[in-house]
């Protein structure tokens, strides 16, 4: 646009130049008006010649420009739809972007949880193997905990590491399954290394020496390198290398992996349990022996004691009542012990009075008590001194225990257990004793007054059957 405006205003300058000559004109003679007429003329029709070219140019040059700008405008259109399209697209790739790092991040993450739970696996695997098998993974383990503590493995290399585990675990299960047998080391119980062969069934495991001499369970051992292994004895080693070698033999099962058996074998003996007694222990025992075969002794003569009964009072009664006295007495003297000499005082005294009666019944029931409660206040005494007794052996275990301490320290707690289980197993027997005494002391005297209650209600229905008689009599 800027060339057009140019090209007319070089086509004005002519007409401007024809103007200033005609001015000029008239100031001239006339020769040089024609001459500058004709000149003016000439060049006026120059310019017009040249502004019609110009034109020329002009409209050519503005079609040009024309399609130029048409073809800009279209080039800017394309520009425009291109440009929106980059935008539509690189929106769309920052959102892919986006949404694939959220999801990197996630695998990230995941792969991070996964190795984590890869790591628990592999550091948890002793403990979910049996003590005993671990002899046999020892060495893979090693490997692959010197490989990832190096720090030389990318993280694919590190996973893959750890699946490792996962491989050994599952190779592990698929052996296990029915039973397995693996060579290895056993620790006997005087601390010895011995090589043989484990049978390994569910969580239990048994042990047999190569040579055959040595076999048990094996137990758990926090401190221990190898299993140690609790020998059953009486031919147990035998039956359990019978099963490893046909794997078929009859076994004891302990599913506490030993610990049961542990148990049972440190168990003593009672003979073992009083000695630890002492002499107080001793003392104690011999006094609960006294007292539980008094207690017996009593029990039987308590029960044995014979009270009469009605059906035999009413027979002496009707005996007497009818004149035959020899057959009342067979009846009273058929009634062992104090009942049958009650019953005698009732047939001598027929017919006396019944103050008379009741002194002589009351002279015989008096002696019953006695009788019956005779040895009863010793189990009492048992009953109580026992206890007493059991604190004197802890006091006595006490203090060998802190003379021990005095002299050994604190170190050898084998020194000091003969001094607590002195004062242990005396508290013990102590209260063994004295609890069953005194309950059989209770019972023994309520049976006692069971007995006298039944013989005053003997002699007082005796009384009332002869008062009962004579009042039917008189009327």
């Amino acid at each position: 646009m800027k060339r057009l405006l140019t090209r007319r205003r070089l086509l004005s300058a002519p007409l401007v130049a024809a103007s200033v000559l005609a001015g000029v004109t008239f100031s001239l003679s006339g020769q040089q008006f024609n001459q500058a007429a004709a000149r003016a003329k000439s060049d006026l029709d120059k310019a017009l010649t040249e502004f019609g070219a110009t034109e020329n140019r002009v409209a050519q040059e503005k079609v040009a420009l024309l399609k130029d700008v048409d073809a800009l405008d279209t080039q800017v259109r394309e520009a425009s739809r291109e440009l929106r399209e980059l935008e539509k697209e690189e929106s769309l790739r920052e959102r892919n972007f986006a949404s694939l790092k959220r999801e990197a991040d996630a695998r990230t993450a995941e792969v991070g949880f996964l190795a984590r739970l890869l790591d628990e696996f592999h550091r948890g695997f002793p403990q979910r193997s049996h003590f005993s098998e671990n002899q046999l993974y020892d060495e893979q383990r090693k490997v692959m905990d010197d490989r990832l503590e190096a720090g030389e493995l990318s993280p694919k290399e590190e996973l893959e590491e750890r699946m490792k585990a996962i491989h050994l675990s599952v190779d592990r299960v698929e052996e296990v399954l029915g039973g397995r047998v693996f060579p290895g080391e056993g620790l006997s119980e005087d601390g010895q290394l011995k090589k043989g062969h484990f049978a390994l069934l569910g969580p239990v495991s048994y042990f047999a020496s190569e040579d055959g001499s040595f076999g048990g369970v094996t137990s758990l051992a926090a401190n221990q390198a190898r299993p140690p292994v609790v020998d059953l004895g009486g031919g147990m080693a035998a039956s359990i290398g019978k099963l490893i070698r046909d794997g078929e033999a009859e076994v004891p099962i302990d599913p506490t992996l030993g610990k049961a058996l542990r148990i049972a074998a440190s168990k003593d003996s009672i003979t073992e349990h009083l000695k630890k007694g002492g002499v107080v222990g001793y003392a104690i025992v011999a006094l609960g022996l006294l007292a539980v075969i008094i207690a017996i002794s009593k029990y039987f003569e308590i029960s044995r004691f014979a009270v009469p009964t009605l059906s035999q009072i009413d027979s002496v009664v009707e005996d007497l009542m009818a004149g035959d006295r020899e057959k009342a007495e067979a009846t009273a003297r058929s009634v062992p012990g104090i009942g049958g000499e009650l019953m005698q005082v009732g047939v001598e005294q027929f017919g006396t009075k019944r103050r008379i009666m009741e002194e002589l019944f009351y002279e015989k029931l008096i002696s019953v008590r006695p009788r019956l409660d005779r040895l009863l206040p010793f189990l009492a005494v048992t009953a109580a001194a026992a206890p007493l007794m059991g604190l004197l052996g802890t006091v006595v275990g006490m203090i060998k225990t802190f003379a021990l301490i005095t002299e050994f320290g604190t170190g050898d707690a084998r020194s000091l257990s003969s001094g607590i289980s002195e004062a242990l197993v005396t508290t013990e027997l102590g209260l063994v004793v004295a609890i069953p005494i005194l309950v059989i002391h209770g019972i023994l005297v309520r049976m006692s007054r069971g007995k006298v209650g039944r013989m005053e209600s003997a002699a007082m229905a005796f009384l009332n059957s002869f008062s009962r008689r004579e009042v039917q009599q008189a009327a």
